[in-house]
């Protein structure tokens, strides 16, 4: 995991030094994208082989650990912060999605692992009905996100707080919007292969 999450960091540094076009291009590619793979299947691996997370990384306190995390990498990729860092932008940049997903990794193997209020929300079960919807919610958040995001920068500018407004407009269409997409295209298929009789 340390090799590929390496690689994979260093691969996005040199094109992000070298301010190459490939960048761009390969932002939805596998080996830029490796780092996010492997922190999840870790987080797969280790809940499987029933490993719990050191002391320091359970309960509420691990979670909040995994959020500050997961929350650094997301500002390590803010304009004003790769403005500020000078010849180190390039850097910042490249270490910010692995940062970023292996905070989300520590606050789910947190979640799974051990007790705490946030693992309670989690499973509560508005948030696992989230869950179910989550595949339509990732098949159509593309251009709401875009079109909200767009609407309300133009009119408010360019801030945390309007990133936070857009956030809440996008989810405020999309959950009831994913929850009709689950229930109308994809609970029918489910319904469907569960009642096929088996094949001999």
């Amino acid at each position: 995991v340390t090799i590929g999450v390496g690689a994979s960091v260093i691969l996005r540094a040199g094109l992000y030094f070298d301010h190459s076009a490939w960048g761009d291009t390969l932002q939805a590619q596998l080996p830029f994208r490796l780092a996010e793979f492997l922190w999840g299947m870790a987080v797969a691996c280790l809940f499987a082989l029933q490993v719990l997370p050191p002391k320091l990384l359970r309960g509420a306190g691990g979670f909040v650990i995994g959020l500050a995390l997961a929350y650094s990498g997301r500002f390590m990729r803010v304009s004003e912060v790769l403005q500020n860092v000078g010849p180190i932008a390039p850097l910042s940049k490249a270490l910010a999605e692995p940062v970023m997903s292996l905070g989300f990794a520590l606050m789910l193997w947190n979640a799974i692992s051990s007790r705490s209020v946030f693992s309670d929300i989690l499973s509560h079960r508005f948030m696992t009905s989230i869950g179910r919807w989550s595949y339509s919610l990732y098949l159509w958040h593309w251009f709401p996100s875009v079109w909200i995001a767009h609407f309300v920068r133009s009119r408010l500018g360019s801030t945390l707080l309007t990133q936070y407004i857009a956030l809440a407009g996008v989810l405020l269409l999309l959950i009831p919007f994913s929850w009709l997409s689950y229930k109308w295209l994809e609970e029918p298929y489910f319904r469907k292969r569960l009642h096929a009789p088996a094949v001999p």
